[in-house]
């Protein structure tokens, strides 16, 4: 699953470092490179990728814990995470929150019988906690390789880079860059005079299964963050391309695609809508926006013309770039962030 989402809560919610042993089930944020760094080096260490045979599992009720589950490997015993269920299910295949709802005693049951259907599996264990069970196929990339090789390639293809901010979870890793020095490089090179767009990478990974890997390029604007999901570099953590090199030999290619969407904005700004109220209504039907969404672009789009007697296209893109950004759901504020991409494209 892609989250872009958090990206401006990202920023938003920046806090003090955490102590490493108290952030379960927490986020922590970063605006310190050095410090992101050290704080995954220093979970890397605390972290074991056992393979093994479902024979020597064994779930069963905690005693540490009321209501949730340990899991015996041989003749050790680790607590599972509520958020490990999310890899558990998909391979007991089943899926649903109905699962987690069950008694424990009947929990443990179902899982012992329906993990034997596996001869071997990968056990993600870090912190002490079981964090993720995965199949044998999954290729373990772990998130500081990806980090650290990422930086250098962007370095050593693209130049210097603001680190931004970023934050980590047990589940997943996400990261903002951004190239403020670079952003008068690419501003001369394709003729663009807009001072206010900044070209920056959205990565995020997972050491447990959440998320492939990705960079996404956006443009960082006053209005708000404009990823170019659809345009993305990913990586499974499986197959025989999954590997770092081919990961980082595809980062160069992103500032074309900057360069396209330069040239598309400069566009939009000189193009004039004849009927904005007809463009906003064809093009949420266009990308299936609910009904309730393109209401809520018609009266944005109203208060404009309050002030503006030409709309250009651009305003139209940034209207949906707004709707994005006041989005509060996560998961539908990626959708919307991916439509507002499409939009600036149609």
């Amino acid at each position: 699953m892609m989250i872009i989402g958090n990206l401006e809560k990202l920023e938003k919610n920046l806090t003090g470092k955490v102590d490493m042993n108290t952030y379960d089930n927490k986020n922590l944020y970063f605006t310190d490179l050095q410090s992101f760094a050290d704080t995954l080096r220093t979970r890397e260490s605390r972290t074991e990728r056992l393979l093994v045979n479902t024979r020597e599992i064994f779930f069963q009720p905690s005693n540490l814990e009321a209501g949730k589950v340990s899991l015996r490997i041989k003749n050790k015993i680790y607590s599972v995470a509520d958020s490990a269920f999310v890899s558990i299910r998909g391979r007991i295949e089943l899926n649903g929150a109905g699962l987690l709802k069950l008694p424990v005693s009947l929990l443990v049951q179902v899982l012992n019988d329906r993990i034997k259907d596996l001869n071997n599996v990968r056990v993600i264990i870090i912190e002490d906690k079981v964090r993720a069970i995965l199949t044998t196929q999954y290729k373990v990339i772990p998130c500081i390789d990806i980090i650290q090789k990422t930086l250098q390639g962007i370095t050593e293809k693209l130049g210097t880079y603001d680190f931004k901010c970023a934050n980590v979870s047990y589940d997943i890793l996400k990261m903002l860059l951004l190239f403020s020095e670079k952003k008068k490089v690419i501003q001369e090179i394709y003729n663009i005079t807009n001072e206010t767009y900044v070209p920056g990478l959205y990565l995020a990974t997972s050491d447990t299964g959440f998320s492939a890997n990705k960079v996404i390029p956006l443009w960082y604007t006053p209005n708000g963050i404009l990823p170019l999901s659809y345009e993305s570099i990913n990586m499974q953590h499986r197959g025989k391309n999954s590997s770092l090199e081919n990961f980082v030999e595809d980062l160069p290619q992103l500032f074309v695609k900057f360069r396209n969407s330069m040239k598309l904005i400069k566009k939009q700004l000189t193009s004039i809508v004849d009927d904005p109220e007809k463009r906003v209504e064809t093009l949420g039907k266009k990308f299936k926006l609910p009904q309730k969404d393109i209401r809520r672009l018609n009266e944005k789009l109203d208060l404009l013309l309050l002030t503006q007697h030409q709309i250009n296209s651009y305003q139209i893109t940034q209207l949906f770039i707004e709707l994005a950004r006041e989005e509060e759901n996560e998961s539908k504020k990626e959708f919307l962030e991916i439509i507002a991409g499409r939009v600036l494209y149609s």
